[in-house]
């Protein structure tokens, strides 16, 4: 009799464990979603600050006519001329953070190319930034390597979601009644 009592002691006492393991395991899981989380609420906060906003519209918007315009702008960019608040390497920087974030596996994809036209932005500012990026690889081949697998991974993301990613079968608004929709 003794050695059954001891037999399902054992049994319990293994039960306890298990369980205690598996909701460690579920207490990890949620914690990485936590950091994944807040590693992306960082990056996407300092992108929308007034001063990057400002960069990211002159890189995606000004640079390749400044770079045209002025010959010597890659090199004043390159030799740190350049106000470091006013230059377009705090977007390289930015991307290349992202870049990090995606290889580390941070971030998901799809929570960073979901966003808005995140990914279009990606290649790009790494279309625009070409001349720049070349430029610093003369000094250093490593510059900006994480921006480049940004880019990389966007275009890819592109190429598998030529016309977004909008979930099969889910109703578009344009299919809602005009009747139904609040004005």
């Amino acid at each position: 009799m003794a050695e059954l009592i001891s037999a399902a002691a054992s049994v319990a006492t293994l039960v306890v464990l298990t369980a205690a393991a598996v909701v460690a395991l579920i207490q990890l899981r949620h914690m990485r979603a936590g950091n994944q989380l807040q590693a992306f609420v960082d990056v996407y906060n300092r992108a929308n600050s007034p001063e990057m906003m400002k960069l990211f519209d002159f890189v995606l918007l000004d640079l390749a006519a400044v770079l045209k315009k002025d010959p010597d702008y890659v090199g004043r960019v390159v030799q740190r001329e350049i106000p470091s608040n006013e230059s377009p390497l705090r977007v390289a920087f930015w991307f290349d953070e992202v870049g990090i974030a995606l290889r580390q596996g941070l971030v998901p994809a799809e929570v960073v190319f979901q966003i808005g036209a995140s990914a279009y932005a990606t290649v790009s500012a790494w279309s625009a930034m070409q001349p720049l990026i070349e430029a610093l690889r003369k000094r250093s081949r490593a510059s900006f390597l994480h921006f480049e697998y940004a880019a990389v991974r966007a275009q890819q993301w592109i190429d598998a979601h030529p016309d977004g990613d909008y979930p099969a079968g889910a109703p578009r608004w344009r299919d809602i009644p005009a009747s139904r929709q609040l004005t």
